[in-house]
């Protein structure tokens, strides 16, 4: 029996006892137990309806957007993990997992579940699932990690966003910039980003691409509170370069899907960027060049290959192994 059902019971009951008593009850008598009345069965519906208010707070499905962090522990050992949760309107949930101690960052998500307050985050790389439940009260989600035949409690807390870091610059800027939107018409995607160039338009200027690392990065390469490629693209547009970075497919808003592409996918998305730059007046079409992070370094070169009118490179930790050793030896420390 639910509360309003309670609610109906008592009331009931109570208006029966009045009802037994009617033949002795004259006068004000009658008109107070019949305020009386009315005040009880006010109380009882008022009753009823909070608490269907809060059965109904209770089962809708939480937004999970955001950082949430907890620490697993197995035996001595303690493993900081943050998960970072995102979605488009519409569109389902995609995270990715951030091993903090042992260094291993934009590890993807392969599903997220949510079912009221029911959450299980999948990764199929790892053969990790994460099955837990929301605490409406205490904005938690208390579960267990499980690998391997095992089970471990994990209680994962939403992190507060962290402060500005001191390198990210402060609008506003000395300079121009732009939201913008380019076609990969072989992939059939649009991919968004941002153009920031010199403020001084009275003649064109050398451009460069930023190319994002490993995992599903978004324009600024934002990777525990830093933004790295903020910081690299304010630096070189003061210098008088013209920077395009932009999200990776299917993150932030570009379109296109991130788990089934490869590193040769994503060069055909950089070469579509250096095109639209080639395009715009305001860039030197024979001064573009690319700037690749870790993947991106390995990716530059393939661009520079397909792509006419690429005209230097700069790789910032490229790889120096196959990408199968790379992915053996940070799955081992992982492990570790």
């Amino acid at each position: 029996m639910n509360t309003f059902e309670r609610s109906l019971t008592t009331t009931h009951i109570f208006f029966l006892f009045l009802l037994s008593g009617l033949l002795s009850v004259t006068g004000k008598a009658f008109r107070r137990a019949g305020l009386i009345a009315g005040v009880l069965l006010s109380m009882l519906v008022l009753s009823a309806h909070a608490d269907t208010v809060t059965n109904t707070v209770a089962d809708a499905e939480p937004d999970l957007q955001g950082a949430w962090v907890g620490t697993l522990q197995v035996g001595d050992n303690k493993l900081r993990l943050r998960f970072n949760v995102s979605r488009e309107q519409d569109q389902p949930y995609q995270a990715t997992m951030d091993s903090i101690d042992q260094g291993a960052s934009g590890i993807p998500v392969s599903r997220v579940t949510v079912k009221q307050q029911h959450i299980e985050l999948e990764i199929d790389a790892a053969q990790v699932l994460y099955v837990g439940e929301y605490q409406v009260a205490s904005e938690q989600i208390q579960g267990q990690w499980q690998q391997g035949g095992q089970a471990f409690d994990l209680t994962l807390s939403r992190q507060q966003q962290e402060a500005r870091k001191p390198q990210d610059p402060v609008k506003p800027y000395p300079y121009i910039e732009e939201q913008i939107s380019f076609n990969n018409t072989a992939a059939g995607i649009q991919l968004a980003g941002t153009l920031t160039r010199p403020a001084d338009t009275s003649h064109a200027v050398p451009a460069v691409v930023l190319i994002s690392g490993s995992g599903p990065q978004d324009r600024d390469q934002q990777l525990l509170g830093h933004r790295p490629f903020l910081v690299l693209a304010d630096y070189l547009t003061r210098q008088g370069f013209a920077v395009l970075r932009f999200d990776d497919r299917g993150i932030g808003k570009s379109g296109g899907t991130f788990y089934q592409a490869t590193s040769l996918d994503f060069a055909t998305d950089v070469a579509a960027a250096v095109r639209y730059l080639q395009q715009r007046i305001e860039i030197r079409a024979d001064q573009i060049g690319l700037i690749g992070h870790s993947e991106g370094g390995l990716i530059a070169p393939v661009v520079a290959q397909q792509q006419e009118g690429v005209r230097f490179l700069v790789l910032l930790a490229a790889p120096g192994i196959t990408g199968a050793e790379i992915s053996a030896n940070q799955f081992e420390q992982m492990l570790v």
